[in-house]
């Protein structure tokens, strides 16, 4: 196995793909997409027996050649503005080394997401008294 090349995405057939386009969304996102036919590709072209170890290298492999230097959204984004919201609601002025503590942050940073909350909050408030809303 360690000397097969994966499969491209260009050469798989609908068919080879057709259990996978069964259950994808059809709002997945397109490079998402992509790495989950890669993903896909790899684990069925490295049969039943294969273990989890050489899997993983398979799969790794197998994304590097395929999507090696493409932009790839990790969802890093989301999960920061989700936690950022999360902060803003629990922080009452007191537990600022809770919430570090909590969200796996710096205190510096958790201050951070308080600070740009409180100025977003401040534009916001003054544009409508400026009549900008």
């Amino acid at each position: 196995m360690a000397d097969e090349q994966p499969r491209r995405l260009e050469h798989a057939s609908a068919g080879d793909l057709a259990p996978l386009e069964r259950v994808i969304d059809p709002a997945y996102p397109e490079r998402m997409r992509d790495m989950a036919t890669v993903v896909y590709l790899a684990l069925k072209g490295a049969g039943p027996d294969v273990p989890a170890e050489q899997l993983a290298l398979a799969v790794t492999n197998a994304v590097s050649e395929e999507l090696g230097g493409a932009y790839m959204h990790k969802g890093s984004h989301y999960r920061a503005g989700r936690q950022a919201r999360e902060i803003v609601a629990e922080f009452n002025g007191r537990n600022l080394h809770l919430l570090a503590r909590k969200h796996r942050l710096t205190e510096m940073r958790v201050r951070q997401i308080l600070d740009a909350h409180q100025r977003a909050e401040f534009e916001r408030k003054q544009g409508r008294l400026l009549g900008d809303d």
